[in-house]
This record gives C-alpha cells, sequence and structure tokens, in this order.
C-alpha cells in the first residue's frame, strides 16, 4: 500500500515551488488581523521578499537616528512563515495516500481553507509575540540581541508575554506537526472506519493498517 512518506515527497516538491506565492497571497488577511490586535500600519516584504517587514504605529524614543521621529518597525523571518506553511504539504499527504475518502476534491479544498485559516491565527500569534518582545525590549529568541531601540509604549506584564512566547512556540513549532494528521483524520471518513471499525469492535486498534498508512 502507498504511504503517507512516498506520496510527500511530491507534495513536498510542490510545496517548494508555491510557498512563496501562498505567503503572498495571504499577506493581506494576516496583516488586517495583526492590525486588530497590535498597532501595525502596513506588512510589506522584506529586501529579498521571503520574509515581511511590520510597520507600527509607535514611535521610536530612543536608539534610532531620529529619536521620536521615527515608526518602530520588526521583521517576520521567512524561514518562519515557510515553516507555517509545512502543514500543506503534510495534509495533502495523508488525504492523498490510501484509504482515500470520497469527495476527495470537496474535502481537499475544505482542508486547504482550515489550513489558510491556521496560517492566518498563527502569524498573527507570531506577530503579537513580535511586538510584545519589541515592546519589552527583550530578545525573540535565544541567542538574539534585544531590539536596538525603545519605543514609547508600556511594557506587558510577565504572565502576559509568557503566554505570548507560549502561543508562539505552539503556533509555530506544535500546530504545524500536530494539525496534519487530525485534520485528515477529521475529514476522512474511509480513515476511521480503518481505525475504529470493527477493531475498535475488539477492543483493538489496526496497528498493521496505521504502520502501512504512514509508510513504516
Amino acid at each position: 500500500m502507498l504511504g503517507v512518506g512516498a506520496v510527500l515527497i511530491p507534495a513536498l516538491v510542490v510545496w517548494w515551488l508555491a510557498v512563496d506565492g501562498l505567503i503572498t497571497g495571504l499577506r493581506p488577511v494576516s496583516a488586517w488581523l495583526a492590525h486588530l490586535l497590535t498597532p501595525v500600519n502596513a506588512v510589506t516584504p522584506d529586501t529579498d521578499g521571503s520574509g515581511w517587514i511590520v510597520q507600527t504605529g509607535i514611535v521610536v524614543v530612543a536608539g534610532k537616528t531620529i529619536a521620536g521621529g521615527e515608526l518602530a518597525i520588526y521583521a517576520i523571518p521567512g524561514v518562519l512563515l515557510r515553516q507555517l506553511t509545512v502543514t500543506w504539504p503534510l495534509f495533502l499527504a495523508f488525504m492523498l495516500a490510501p484509504p482515500r475518502p470520497q469527495r476527495l476534491l470537496g474535502r481537499l479544498f475544505a482542508g486547504v481553507l482550515a489550513l489558510a485559516v491556521l496560517f492566518v491565527l498563527s502569524v498573527s500569534i507570531l506577530a503579537f509575540f513580535l511586538f510584545a518582545a519589541l515592546v519589552n525590549h527583550v530578545p525573540s529568541q535565544p541567542g538574539y540581541p534585544p531590539p536596538p531601540f525603545y519605543v514609547a509604549w508600556p511594557a506587558y506584564g510577565e504572565v502576559t508575554f509568557l503566554l505570548a512566547r507560549l502561543g508562539r512556540y505552539a503556533a509555530c513549532d506544535v500546530l504545524p506537526l500536530f494539525t496534519p494528521p487530525v485534520l485528515w483524520f477529521a475529514l476522512n471518513p474511509a480513515a476511521r472506519r480503518a481505525f475504529f471499525g470493527r477493531d475498535q469492535e475488539a477492543g483493538r486498534i489496526p496497528t498493521e493498517q496505521v504502520r502501512q498508512h504512514i509508510g513504516l
């Protein structure tokens, strides 16, 4: 039986060719939602086009050329944006590997739409954390320096900043790996029957079918 591992290779090729266009297409909606959470004026591509530059509406008070006369900006690296889209090839690999559901195209469309919503929400969570790191003047990642300037915005409390950090971890490191199999299981009745059909009545999970599906 063709497993997820075999389907994943062409899915990753398609993802690699389309990921930049996908990120660009979702940028306006992501910028709109980020604006609701933080004072964001604009989200534009960075110099190499892979990441985003977020222009905030808060003023720099120290640390830049014209203190008090510039608006603070921060970057969302392209590697993080691509990391958020890893869900797409993983989901396609799960859905295209047997057992496939009926009305496959409709279920694929529903899954892709759900992943687009997840991307927008995850980017907004990431943007809020980066904004919190900016106003609290702390490194956004271990080993990185703090922002090179200070801004006119009250710092977030320890609990709020901890929640922002946990949200960033969930959005970038947890959801991209766990969402595809959960979404596949929700959208694929054939998979649910294979896992919890007759074997469920016997009180055991068909582990051999699991191994075949994931290519072990």
